[in-house]
């Protein structure tokens, strides 16, 4: 379902496995366009997101045993929350 989804966001800026949901990009200004757009894919689907399960802020992270690049994104995603 997950892959379904995201599928044009796949691979390209989002990896998704089962219901861990993640932005990559090293671009800030891009980061937060491609979470807006993972937001919106979100809403479109009505999958809601748990704020008490969500890291944000994280800089450097391992996802399923990949480093990956996260930003500060609080203040973006807190309105949609």
């Amino acid at each position: 379902m997950v892959d379904t989804i995201f599928k044009n966001q796949k691979g390209r800026n989002v990896e998704a496995y089962v219901d861990d949901i993640l932005i990559k990009r090293r671009n800030k200004e891009r980061h937060l366009s491609d979470l807006r757009e993972m937001l919106d894919t979100c809403r479109a689907y009505n999958i809601r997101l748990n704020p008490l399960k969500s890291i944000f802020g994280k800089t450097y992270g391992k996802f399923q045993g990949q480093m990956k690049v996260h930003i500060q994104v609080w203040r973006v995603i807190h309105p949609f929350l």
